[in-house]
């Protein structure tokens, strides 16, 4: 092979590895047999060239595509748990724009992350946590007549009175009676407490100020409980009501309940008080606290609060918020329709 040729194969074997030979300078010294094979391969190493750079691009494009979503999809968790139901409305116009992860990623479908289930996903319904309106989660209706209503319309009366006896008492207290003395103090102790431990230290307190004792013909203030020294299960109840309420629980968060207990056959008057998300029961049968719910044997009956006087609705079964069966009941309501106690 003449030097020439020779010279020429050995720089186009060099262009063929990539090394650093000039191509101008190729085509210019190789003779016009060579030079249909040296456009070969310098078109060939172009393309290849061109290749890597549409490899590199689709690789960013990839990444920045991955990251987008992400991003989006971290902004709608933090919308939805801030702001709930406008952010989902919001969050939907967002993955509305937002392109399919499959779109940018054409060869990976085995993995698609399609923005429209995701959000599906992230808008389920959520549970919301609303207060139980009435004590052992049961319905009630008005009552719009009858001896019970017109009997707590007279306590009613008497409770506005000793409350502005007790208001003048809290600035003359050398005026005070024995009475309102101690149900004072059972108030300030309340207050001197939160939340559950206020409530006991009210039941306790209560339970043993007062001595029992049978008086059904007689609904009674706890002032006059107390001066009178005794009483039956509803002046137990009428005299907590007053302390919780004076003590600083509102007056939503206040009943007075009528059960009948089963297992004594007769009618009982309760304290119920909310508690976050329960009805906490005051009894002058116990010092102990229980929920609602967890009471056995008992079927209840009328509710009392400063809106007046409802009767829970009769039911064979009656099943607690949290889906046990607490009563049994098999007559119904009707028979202690006047809860004379």
């Amino acid at each position: 092979m003449p030097p020439h040729d020779r010279q020429i194969n050995h720089l186009l074997v060099r262009y063929e590895d990539n090394q650093d030979v000039d191509q101008t300078y190729l085509i210019e010294i190789a003779v016009p047999s060579t030079r249909r094979q040296l456009k070969d391969c310098v078109t060939k190493r172009q393309e290849a060239a061109l290749n890597i750079e549409r490899r590199e691009s689709t690789h960013d494009h990839r990444a920045i595509s991955r990251w987008y979503v992400g991003l989006v999809t971290c902004l709608i968790f933090v919308l939805i748990a801030i702001f709930g139901k406008p952010a989902s409305q919001f969050a939907s116009s967002i993955w509305a724009a937002t392109p399919s992860a499959t779109a940018a990623i054409p060869d990976h479908s085995a993995v698609r992350a399609d923005a429209s289930i995701a959000f599906a996903r992230l808008s389920e319904p959520e549970i919301p946590s609303a207060k139980p309106s009435e004590p052992f989660g049961l319905d009630s209706i008005p009552v719009t007549s009858g001896w019970l209503l017109d009997t707590w319309r007279s306590v009613q009366n008497d409770i506005r009175a000793d409350s502005t006896i007790l208001k003048r008492y809290r600035t003359q207290a050398e005026n005070c009676s024995s009475a309102a003395k101690t149900f004072l103090a059972i108030i300030a102790e309340g207050r001197g407490h939160t939340g559950r431990a206020r409530i006991g230290v009210i039941n306790r307190a209560i339970n043993l100020a007062i001595r029992a004792k049978s008086d059904p013909a007689y609904w009674m203030g706890p002032l006059a409980t107390l001066s009178k020294g005794s009483g039956d299960c509803k002046d137990y109840a009428i005299a907590k009501y007053v302390a919780l309420r004076e003590a600083g629980i509102a007056e939503e968060d206040l009943r007075l309940v009528i059960v009948h207990d089963l297992a004594l056959d007769e009618d009982h008057a309760i304290v119920a008080t909310r508690l976050g998300q329960n009805w906490i029961v005051l009894d002058n049968r116990w010092l102990t606290l229980a929920r609602d719910i967890d009471l056995r044997r008992v079927v209840p009956l009328f509710v009392l609060d400063h809106d007046g006087l409802r009767q829970f609705i009769p039911q064979k079964t009656a099943i607690g918020r949290d889906g046990t069966r607490l009563w049994a009941v098999g007559g119904g309501f009707e028979r202690s329709s006047q809860a004379k106690m």
